[in-house]
This record gives C-alpha cells, sequence and structure tokens, in this order.
C-alpha cells in the first residue's frame, strides 16, 4: 500500500524590519526547493514588507501585537537586565570592540555604551517572544494545515520531506551532545529556530497555551528557546537525544515530539565561514545564518560558499 503524502505545510517567517533583507532572501532560497511553497510572514517596523515576488506570501501587519508586549519585559531585574547584554554581547562579532562593550557592562552600568546593549538586548527578547504569538496566529489562521517554523536566517538547502511526512505532533531539534548546557542562561539544549507543526490544531494549540506564559516569565537569554526547554524539562527526562520519540503531556492532550538532529536540520556553526576550507563545509538541509542580519555581503558570501561546497551526504544519509 502506498503510503498518501500530505500536504505540504504553511511556512511561517516573523521578523522586525531589520530582518526584512534576511526574510526576502530565505523566501528566494525556498523557493529553489519548494518553489509552490505557502508562506505566511509576521513582519513588523516603521514601514512596511514589501517583497519584490509576493506570489503566495502572505504578510501580516505584527506592530501592534508588538506594542502589546513591551511591558512584559519589566519581569527583569538590574542584574537579568545585565546578564542578558552580556549574553547579547556574545552575538556580535568577536573582536576587541566587544571585550570592550563587555567590560563596560560589567564595571559600568551607567554608561552609554552599557545602556545601549541593555536596551538592544531587550529589544532583542521581546522579538523573540513574537516567535509563539505569530505561531498561535498562524495556528488560528490555518486551522486545517500544517506549520513549519523557519527563523528569518534559517535557510532551506535540501528537500525535507521526511519532516511532513512523519507522524510527529511537533518536531524539534537538538544539539549534538557535548554542546548541550543546562546552565542558566545559558539554556542550549533544544533549538526553536526550526519547528514543524502538524495540522492537529488542538494538539499545537496545547503546546502554544502553556509555552506562552512560560515565555512570559522567563528572565533567561533566548527565553522563547529557554522556557520551552525549561517547561519539557518539567514532564520528562528522556525526550533530550536525537531521535527521541515521545508523548509529553500538556493538560489533557498528549502530544507526539520527534526531536531530530540539529546539525542537519538547523546547523548553527557557520561563523567565519568565508575563511574555512571548501572541503571543510558540513553538509546539512538546514543552515542558521547567525548574526548577519545587518551585514549583506557578509550573508550573500555565505549562502554562496554553502551552495558551492557543502560537503555531500554519505550514501544511504537523510
Amino acid at each position: 500500500m502506498v503510503k498518501e503524502m500530505r500536504q505540504k505545510p504553511i511556512f511561517v517567517l516573523m521578523g522586525s524590519e531589520e530582518y526584512y533583507y534576511l526574510i526576502e532572501t530565505n523566501i528566494k532560497q525556498l523557493r529553489t526547493i519548494y518553489p509552490d511553497a505557502e508562506i505566511v510572514v509576521y513582519a513588523w517596523g516603521p514601514n512596511p514588507l514589501i517583497l519584490t515576488n509576493e506570489r503566495n506570501v502572505t504578510i501580516i501587519d505584527w506592530r501592534e501585537r508588538v506594542e502589546d508586549t513591551e511591558d512584559l519585559l519589566s519581569i527583569y531585574t538590574k542584574e537579568d537586565i545585565k546578564k542578558l547584554a552580556i549574553a547579547f554581547n556574545q552575538r556580535t562579532p568577536r573582536g576587541i570592540m566587544q571585550r570592550i562593550r563587555k567590560a563596560f557592562i560589567k564595571r559600568f552600568p551607567s554608561s552609554w555604551v552599557t545602556q545601549n546593549m541593555q536596551k538592544k538586548a531587550l529589544v532583542y527578547e521581546n522579538m523573540l517572544m513574537q516567535k509563539v504569538r505569530c505561531l498561535m496566529a498562524a495556528s488560528d489562521l490555518y486551522p486545517a494545515r500544517s506549520l513549519m517554523f523557519l527563523d528569518a536566517d534559517a535557510f532551506v538547502f535540501e528537500n525535507i520531506d521526511e519532516l511532513f511526512d512523519h507522524d510527529a505532533d511537533v518536531m524539534l531539534s537538538i544539539v549534538r551532545p557535548e554542546k548541550v548546557e543546562w546552565t542558566y542562561n545559558l539554556c542550549n539544549v533544544l533549538t526553536v529556530g526550526v519547528m514543524y507543526f502538524s495540522d492537529h490544531k488542538k494538539v499545537r494549540d496545547s503546546l502554544f497555551r502553556e509555552w506562552w506564559p512560560a515565555t512570559q516569565k522567563c528572565t533567561e537569554f533566548c527565553k522563547e528557546q529557554s522556557a520551552l526547554v525549561r517547561l519539557l524539562a518539567t514532564k520528562t527526562q528522556t525526550l533530550f537525544k536525537k531521535d527521541a520519540k515521545e508523548f509529553v503531556p500538556f493538560g489533557s492532550t498528549d502530544i507526539r515530539f520527534w526531536i531530530v538532529d540539529a546539525d542537519i536540520y538547523n546547523h548553527h556553526e557557520l561563523y567565519n565561514i568565508a575563511h574555512w576550507p571548501d572541503e571543510t563545509i558540513p553538509y546539512a538541509k538546514i543552515y542558521h545564518f547567525s548574526n548577519m542580519a545587518q551585514d549583506r555581503t557578509r550573508l550573500q558570501n555565505a549562502l554562496q560558499r554553502v551552495r558551492d561546497h557543502r560537503i555531500k551526504p554519505k550514501s544511504g544519509r537523510t
């Protein structure tokens, strides 16, 4: 008996105005793999997002919804904000300026440098919070469709139908074992830059109903990701490994999670890719070009390096 292929998901992207270029570039790359992909983008900024090709793309103006959540940042103490600023600074290009900013944040809390980094860190966390709310909105907008969420800088380079044809309700990816970190404010276990949700709206909404308040209360860096990991850890200790398939209770609903390899489906380690030897660019299906939102030249160079030189998979590897 031939297995019936499921309908392709709605691809969900989001971002503030500084991510508009990334979003458009992401969509262009996605079209090379899925030419007819249906996409919804939640965008906010002083100016609207205008795409050169809006075929099968729905753009949702999210400005007012972002403003609605700004007061939620009041949960942070001064020490929380300091730690967020230090963590956010770690995302900036490495070098002398990064070290100088770190010194200012630690020693001169009233300085312009520190205040500026704290503001940027809070704006960043507020943006990350939108991920959960945008998914909730997408779930309502497309109640009978599955959802595939991509961070603006997470680019699909190969067919990923195996994620859509699986029987899991939620797909997340996990970092390799030696990278796992449970320390407060350094939580690095499951990644939420790439996520799949099945077309069972009632099931995925059960997750969102608990994930959103957990995100509101979380004071860790990358709060939406940290909140979900901590939430899952209160319910199970056996989910956090590659290829895990497990039902996890959310209210009266059991949600079947599937954990895949982040090295294949959300590959992050692309820092300084422009200087790597051609033969060392690892194989993945989805590459995450973090910290390149403001450097278009660097982004395009990195994209081209991956297109030209990524290592092909061994026979049978998916």
